[in-house]
């Protein structure tokens, strides 16, 4: 399972140097900043991380990169723990829209994570994809469900030619919802359209 991120967003030395306001494009404006350069103005800048797809808004403090949503939430609800995330409900991760933020564990923030074009286009339910393979000279289309448990990540594969799409489609997701619910993790999300 992924790691919280383990950056210190200390509360008392956040609430000295900014302010939660809704009119920043980041969510976050300076009330000073260390060296007195910034005095009440907005904060922030566009990055993306690394190895990450999703761009967030991000505050230099010192010579340390915070995550502006990040900032936010400590200002609101008091330091985060480690084994919390911020998570942006809708999947932008420029939204810091106070009502577009919650701290939830690192299970959580990862099935809220946004589908790539690609599948999104082939299926619009989270853990459901429509595959296409050649073998052979063959094109087979099937279902892929998948579902990631504490022991692995197990898929499972229905055939349109065998079941016909509507029927197939269906049992991809009846089986991927059967296992959420056996492990507890189901959420009303589950199975709905984003």
């Amino acid at each position: 399972m992924p790691k919280a991120k383990k950056e210190n967003y200390d509360y008392a030395l956040l609430s000295k140097y900014f302010r939660v306001d809704e009119t920043s494009p980041s969510g976050v404006s300076w009330i000073e900043s260390p060296k007195g350069r910034f005095i009440n103005s907005h904060a922030g800048y566009k990055a993306k991380p690394p190895k990450g797809r999703i761009t967030y808004w991000r505050v230099r403090l010192g010579n340390k990169g915070l995550f502006a949503h990040r900032i936010i939430c400590t200002l609101l609800y008091g330091n985060i723990p480690e084994d919390r995330v911020v998570d942006h409900i809708d999947g932008n991760g420029l939204n810091n829209s106070v009502d577009n933020l919650r701290v939830v564990p690192v299970a959580i923030n990862s099935r809220n994570v946004r589908l790539p074009k690609d599948k999104a286009e082939k299926t619009e339910v989270f853990g459901v994809s429509k595959v296409y393979q050649k073998q052979k000279g063959k094109i087979y289309e099937y279902f892929r469900a998948n579902y990631k448990g504490q022991n692995g990540v197990y898929q499972k594969q229905f055939s349109i030619e065998k079941l016909g799409e509507e029927m197939a489609f269906f049992l991809a997701l009846c089986w991927r919802v059967h296992w959420l619910q056996e492990d507890g993790t189901f959420t009303e999300g589950h199975g709905n359209a984003r």
